[in-house]
C-alpha cells in the first residue's frame, strides 16, 4: 500500500502543476495524461490491489476499458506533442551520441535561442507558497 500511497502523492503533484497551465487545451490533454497513468497504475498492481480485495474484476475490467478510450482519444493530440525536427531519414536512437547528435540538431533549427512570441502566455507558474 506504501506504493499507492506514493504515486497518489505523484499524481496530486501532477495535478497541481498542470493547473497552471494557462491553455485549456493542453491542460485537458495533460489531465488524460494523468489519469492514463493513474489507471495504468491501478491495472499494473492489479493483481495486489485484488489480494486484498480492493478491486473486483468488474472494475478492473472498467479500468482497462478506460485506459483503450483515453489511447484512443489522446492519439490526435499526442502526435503534435512527439513531432520531432527531421532527422534526414536515418534513426539517431541507433547511434552511441544520440542525445548530443538529437541537441545539435534542435539548435541548428531557425530562432532556436529566441522566445516565441507568446511565451508568457505559455509559462507555467509556480503555485503561490503558502505562508
Amino acid at each position: 500500500m506504501a506504493i499507492a500511497f506514493g504515486e497518489v502523492f505523484y499524481l496530486e503533484c501532477y495535478l497541481r502543476r498542470i493547473n497552471h497551465c494557462k491553455c485549456a487545451k493542453t491542460r485537458r490533454v495533460f489531465e488524460s495524461l494523468g489519469l492514463l497513468y493513474g489507471l495504468w497504475t491501478i491495472s499494473e498492481k492489479a493483481g495486489d490491489f485484488r489480494g486484498d480485495n480492493l478491486l473486483s474484476s468488474d472494475q478492473l475490467s472498467q479500468i482497462r476499458e478506460r485506459i483503450s478510450d483515453l489511447c484512443r482519444g489522446l492519439v490526435p493530440d499526442l502526435i503534435p506533442l512527439t513531432t520531432l525536427p527531421n532527422f534526414y531519414f536515418y534513426n539517431i536512437f541507433a547511434h552511441e551520441d544520440f542525445y548530443e547528435r538529437f541537441l545539435g540538431v534542435l539548435t541548428q533549427q531557425k530562432d532556436a535561442f529566441e522566445k516565441a512570441e507568446n511565451w508568457d502566455e505559455n509559462v507555467l507558474r509556480a503555485p503561490p507558497k503558502d505562508k
